[in-house]
């Protein structure tokens, strides 16, 4: 994937581009963000783990966080990211599925323990227009943790191997509320299934 990333939402959007391992168990995201002063590094959830790693031209430790709430947050990231990895959520895989209305349908699911309930808008064709979830985070005024509203909007579509995915979305913090703060925003470049 390429796209923009941003640390803050007073920061400068910085170019980005990324390799990423999707599983029903867990993900690995490599990123290289920046310019002249690149950030390289991972994010990765596996087996009830998550972990953030990012260094300064890969040399200069900047982040190295683990801990039970980067577990917990990174349990929305793999859920939210399932609509790159469609098969992860049929019910075989333990999602079972609700309709809200014509537009909106809601997919429900364990990992690793914890419920997440994923909602969905979408077109009357099926196509994924936003899809958003009460996700675990520090982006609050006081930077406790919390579950805050997570969310992606989804403009484009990608057909391989008999998936259809969106390939153009941005993502953000206090999803649907005045607070929306925009952090990511990617195109899909190529999908491999196996």
């Amino acid at each position: 994937m390429q796209g923009q990333f941003r640390l803050a939402q007073d920061k400068p959007w910085l170019p980005m581009q990324a390799q990423e391992i999707l599983t029903p168990k867990g993900f690995v995201w490599k990123a290289v963000i920046g310019r002249g002063f690149q950030f390289k590094g991972a994010d990765y959830y596996f087996n009830n783990s998550g972990r953030m790693q990012f260094k300064m031209w890969g040399l200069i430790p900047i982040v190295n966080v683990d801990s039970e709430d980067i577990h917990r947050s990174a349990i929305g990231r793999l859920a939210a990211e399932f609509i790159w990895l469609p098969s992860a959520l049929l019910p075989s895989m333990g999602t079972t599925w609700k309709v809200l209305d014509d537009n909106t349908i809601q997919a429900s699911l364990q990992i690793d323990g914890e419920l997440v309930t994923l909602t969905l808008v979408i077109d009357a064709d099926g196509k994924v227009l936003q899809i958003f979830l009460p996700r675990w985070g520090d982006r609050t005024e006081n930077k406790t943790w919390a579950y805050i509203p997570f969310g992606s909007k989804c403009e484009a579509e990608l057909y391989e191997s008999g998936f259809t995915i969106p390939d153009k979305t941005s993502a953000g913090w206090w999803f649907g509320t005045n607070r929306y703060n925009e952090f990511f925003q990617a195109t899909i470049e190529r999908a491999e299934f196996s």
